[in-house]
């Protein structure tokens, strides 16, 4: 009894809350740094084909996938002023997007913010006409596998898929699962609409 009164005589920590945006040229050292510390931390964070890069070459092509363009974008998020986190969206062809390059700094780890950060992506890739997103995600990336399937993002075979049809990649061998969405479900437009618009 004693001990839960104290608790509540402890001054609280402000909460912040997590706010997600393009990203512009002027984010650039804060992309810069995000994306290095979760290369840092998850080598493959980049992808099939980006294990390894460097920070001179993340800067170069975080310069060019900074500046304005209806083909690709990143996602800033951030709690206040600070940026914590990062994710990234493609046109692939046509309606068809793909999404990746998700990361959070690992202290704000579990606080919706890769949430946020999908359903932002979801509906700015909606708002360009897209239809079908795909993502490939490790199999031991649990946190991932959740957020994504809360969407209605399902595990499909790569060998299905427009990606298969339209790369030479073979993200078979890389041990990544494909997860698919159609965007234009009514459902999924109310689960995106749900979390962008949560207090």
């Amino acid at each position: 009894m004693m001990e839960d009164s104290l608790k509540s005589q402890q001054p609280r920590q402000e909460k912040l809350d997590t706010t997600t945006r393009i990203a512009t040229p002027k984010d650039l050292e804060a992309c810069l740094s995000l994306r290095l510390e979760g290369l840092k931390n998850y080598p493959y964070m980049l992808g099939v084909t980006k294990e390894g890069i460097n920070e001179e070459e993340s800067k170069i092509e975080l310069k060019e996938e900074l500046l304005p363009h209806k083909n690709k974008f990143y996602i800033l998020a951030e709690k206040g002023s600070v940026p914590v986190g990062i994710s990234f969206a493609i046109r692939a062809k046509g309606d068809w997007w793909h999404v990746g390059r998700d990361y959070t700094k690992t202290e704000f780890m579990n606080q919706g913010i890769g949430k946020k950060m999908l359903a932002r992506r979801l509906y700015e890739i909606l708002q360009k006409g897209g239809a079908t997103v795909t993502a490939f995600i490790r199999p031991d990336n649990d946190t991932n596998i959740h957020i994504y399937t809360s969407f209605g993002f399902q595990e499909v075979d790569i060998m299905s898929t427009q990606y298969s049809k339209e790369t030479k990649a073979d993200v078979k061998e890389t041990g990544f699962l494909c997860f698919e969405l159609d965007l234009t479900d009514p459902d999924v437009i109310r689960r995106v609409d749900k979390v962008l618009n949560a207090g």
